[in-house]
């Protein structure tokens, strides 16, 4: 009877470590600078387009972007240099992925967070609810309620 609670819990737990593995997980082997320049332009977001980024506008200023982060990493700038050349120039709504330090801890730390109480509580719930005894009437409260009845 345990291990029929038990197992639904160990399965979830098992799924949740291989999400958090594979999610952390290096991407290994060295990126050509095409690659890179793709990947920190997923990063970036258009300054005249809502909600994309400049992987995928077509627009001027997305062109002129790309072929910009392209001539960066061609010569050598790092991917922070760059990213922080354009948050100086368009402020920092320009960048997808918050800064992981300061408030942007908070975007990233607040949801795993949440989710970590969230699952406790709805476990310490389903644990104490388990543990309370069901309540069972005894022959004396048969006999007082079928003395009630027939008053």
């Amino acid at each position: 009877m345990t291990s029929r609670r038990v197992l639904p819990w160990l399965g979830l737990i098992a799924v949740f470590l291989i999400v958090i593995v594979w999610a952390s997980w290096p991407s290994g082997g060295r990126q050509t600078v095409n690659e890179q320049a793709h990947e920190l332009a997923s990063e970036i977001r258009c300054p005249d387009c809502e909600g994309l980024n400049v992987a995928d506008s077509f627009t001027t200023s997305a062109r002129a972007i790309r072929k910009d982060l392209l001539r960066r990493l061609k010569a050598g700038e790092s991917e922070s240099e760059i990213k922080s050349s354009y948050a100086d120039r368009y402020g920092e709504s320009i960048l997808l992925n918050p800064d992981s330090s300061g408030l942007g801890i908070l975007v990233w730390g607040l949801p795993i967070v949440v989710l970590i109480f969230g699952g406790a509580g709805i476990a310490f719930v389903i644990l104490r609810r388990s543990k309370t005894p069901r309540l069972t009437p005894t022959d004396d409260d048969r006999s007082e309620v079928d003395r009630a009845r027939d008053q």
